[in-house]
């Protein structure tokens, strides 16, 4: 039989999503990984273009997550039970004097939308079902990767950061409803409970 599943073999950037008796992780290798929680073994795993250092996001019988290929980044959604891709859409990347196409942003998922992000610069909303964009957030003079996740408030808004700031969104349409400067860089995903959004720092700053 199958042995169980060891990571000594790869390298791992990714945070593992767990779901129904499965863990969804993936690799640097290209793959991402269904492994039961139970067992150890590798129920399927789905080979991309490129590497995958997003963590990925289960909900509604889909898998989603972010690959960087060669030619820009991707964000896919398998079925959960069999690791088959049910659409893929393109992540443009952005090109700066400093270079780099590290896809580092982890997708999120609420009220039939899907949250994403390219290298830098750019967040991306699409339908859950058609995996149709809806909208895309734009900032030309952002050159800093993109490492976090955009967070869904069940107000219908969306927090990203961007650049140096923490943007408050609209969820239909992606126009910004507040924004926040911090003049701090921004490398984490901001927390939200209780009407307040929390953020720390790379200079260990906390702001609420």
């Amino acid at each position: 039989g199958n042995l169980p599943f060891t990571f000594a073999n790869l390298v791992l950037k990714s945070s593992p999503a767990v779901y129904q008796g499965r863990v969804y992780v993936g690799s640097l290798d290209g793959h991402l990984y269904a492994i039961n929680a139970n067992t150890g073994n590798i129920d399927w795993k789905t080979k991309t273009e490129g590497r995958i250092a997003s963590s990925p996001a289960v909900a509604d019988g889909g898998v989603y997550f972010t690959s960087e290929e060669p030619d820009a980044g991707a964000l896919y959604k398998l079925n959960v039970n069999d690791g088959s891709v049910l659409w893929k859409k393109e992540l443009p990347y952005r090109i700066s004097f400093g270079g780099g196409t590290l896809m580092l942003g982890s997708p999120s998922v609420a009220e039939g939308r899907v949250f994403t992000s390219s290298n830098w610069g750019d967040y991306f909303c699409f339908d859950t079902e058609t995996g149709e964009m809806l909208w895309r957030f734009q900032n030309p003079t952002a050159t800093e990767f993109i490492v976090s996740s955009p967070i869904y408030i069940d107000d219908g808004t969306v927090l990203l950061i961007d650049k140096f700031d923490l943007a408050c969104v609209d969820v239909t349409n992606g126009w910004v409803i507040w924004s926040s400067y911090t003049g701090d860089e921004l490398y984490v995903s901001p927390s939200y409970a209780d009407g307040k959004a929390y953020m720390v720092t790379s200079q260990r700053h906390i702001f609420v």
